[in-house]
């Protein structure tokens, strides 16, 4: 039988991985075994000196059991610290409602108070409002009565000037249909008469302010009154022409007065006929200048009415203008309290927002924690299944090689395996409470290497499953044991 010496390179929480050999006491040149142990833990190199490659993977085995025992003693202890540290983080959780609560009252109260305020501010403005709104009212009814009375003056006015415009215009023509009469080769250019009285072509106003409808009508008025007198200076000049050609013809009709006498009485027939139309001229252009100056008074009485409502409509435009700056005012005033009122909704939304944010990293560590469990307990059915299958192993290693290695005379095969049985690690039971509270990352606890280990995959009972493979492979190879 021939000493075995292992080599052992058990791997440390960081990692890093040392070299530890067990060989016999006799031995000088030994034959390589490197199991990969998955157990991560600080573990000093022995010496075994067995002379049973089986004794010597059951010793190995047992100090995996004694280190994985102290790696679940340490990882207990890991969390009896963060239960330490969810109970204080429970108990700042109850401080921070407290202080939220207290928060949450004093921002009722006083978003409250402020509630009363504004909707007392806001009565005010509304009664305020409804004042200024029975005012406008009243104004734009009196506003609509001014319009309509300037409205009818002005249907009155264009009603005068088209009136007193065409019976000018009538006056005119017949004027010159009268002058034609007189002498048929009047034309209107032909006399350059200054008119039956004096007066200019253009009006000169006498008051400034006179509105530009009226001061159009009077212009109308003027010039057709200008060409009326034109055309009566004209009748004058044609007047006084047929008066020469009367006595240009009244002395020959007295020197023919035997011969032409019948001629002359038509004659003066005739010129008797047109005084009356010229009397009767004169007297409708008497009316005429009667009716213009009445007239006159009028417009003047319309033209100051006019000015007095103007002035009353811009008395009520301004307060109407100075009651809308104070609607302005108070609108303002009400819109920076709703900004108040949604900033302190704001603050409290956030408020809800970090609760909602530490009872989700809550949720997070006891799925964390639970998994840890889950697995834990699975690495220890599979040591179990583990150890089983090196008994197995060894009852068949032991069949199927002829040079397979005998136990020493005083090991009895029963108490080896009795040995081996009573060495195997019994799963504790684990209590884990949920834990309501955590306020800090994964990376800052403690165990975060553990929990890592188990979430990316490397999982200890994998590596050691390999190592026990590869071990069987090597004991059933015809080589292992030269």
């Amino acid at each position: 039988m021939k000493p075995v010496a292992i080599s052992y390179k058990p791997r440390s929480i960081d990692g890093s991985f040392r070299q530890s050999t067990i060989s016999s006491p006799t031995e000088h040149t030994a034959h390589a075994y490197r199991p990969h142990s998955a157990v991560s833990g600080q573990q000093s190199g022995s010496v075994i000196s067995v002379g049973d490659p089986e004794n010597i993977l059951v010793r190995t085995l047992e100090i995996e059991n004694r280190t994985l025992r102290e790696q679940i003693a340490s990882l207990l202890e890991r969390e009896q610290l963060a239960k330490v540290e969810s109970s204080s983080l429970r108990e700042q959780l109850a401080e921070t409602e407290k202080r939220s609560n207290s928060l949450t009252d004093e921002l009722s109260s006083v978003i409250s108070k402020e509630l009363g305020d504004l909707k007392l501010r806001l009565q005010m403005a509304q009664a305020d409002r409804d004042s200024v709104t029975s005012q406008f009212n009243a104004l734009n009814e009196k506003l609509i009565g001014t319009e309509e009375d300037l409205t009818a003056a002005r249907t009155g006015l264009d009603v005068l000037k088209t009136y007193s415009l065409s019976v000018l215009d009538d006056f005119v023509v017949a004027v010159r249909e009268l002058c034609k009469d007189i002498l048929p080769a009047y034309a209107p250019a032909s006399i350059s008469s200054g008119g039956l009285i004096s007066l200019a072509r253009q009006l000169e106003m006498p008051a400034p302010n006179i509105p530009q409808n009226i001061q159009a009508c009077i212009h109308g008025i003027h010039g057709k009154v200008y060409e009326l007198n034109v055309c009566l200076g004209d009748i004058k000049i044609v007047t006084d022409a047929f008066r020469d050609t009367a006595n240009m013809v009244k002395d020959r009709l007295l020197k023919e007065r035997d011969t032409a006498r019948l001629h002359d009485n038509e004659h003066r027939n005739e010129t008797e006929r047109l005084r009356e139309q010229l009397n009767t001229l004169r007297t409708d252009t008497d009316v005429t200048v009667r009716e213009l100056n009445h007239l006159k008074p009028l417009m003047k009485s319309l033209e100051t009415e006019n000015s007095g409502l103007k002035a009353e409509l811009s008395a009520l435009s301004d307060k109407l203008r100075q009651s809308q700056g104070e609607v302005n005012v108070l609108l303002r005033k009400v819109e920076a309290l709703e900004a108040e009122n949604t900033s302190i909704q704001a603050t409290i939304s956030v408020k809800d927002d970090q609760i909602s944010e530490l009872q989700g990293a809550v949720t997070m560590f006891r799925m964390e924690r639970d998994e840890a469990t889950s697995r834990l307990t699975e690495l220890e059915k599979n040591l179990i299944a583990l150890t089983e299958d090196v008994i197995e192993d060894r009852s068949s290693s032991r069949g199927a090689s002829m040079n397979a290695a005998r136990p020493p005379p005083h090991v009895s095969q029963q108490s080896l395996r009795g040995h081996v049985e009573h060495s195997k690690f019994e799963p504790q039971a684990i209590k884990t409470t949920l834990s309501p509270t955590l306020s800090s990352p994964k990376a800052d606890y403690e165990n975060s290497r553990l929990i890592d280990m188990v979430t990316n995959g490397k999982l200890p009972e994998d590596r050691l499953s390999a190592a026990l493979a590869q071990d069987r492979v090597q004991r059933r190879s015809s080589s292992y044991y030269d």
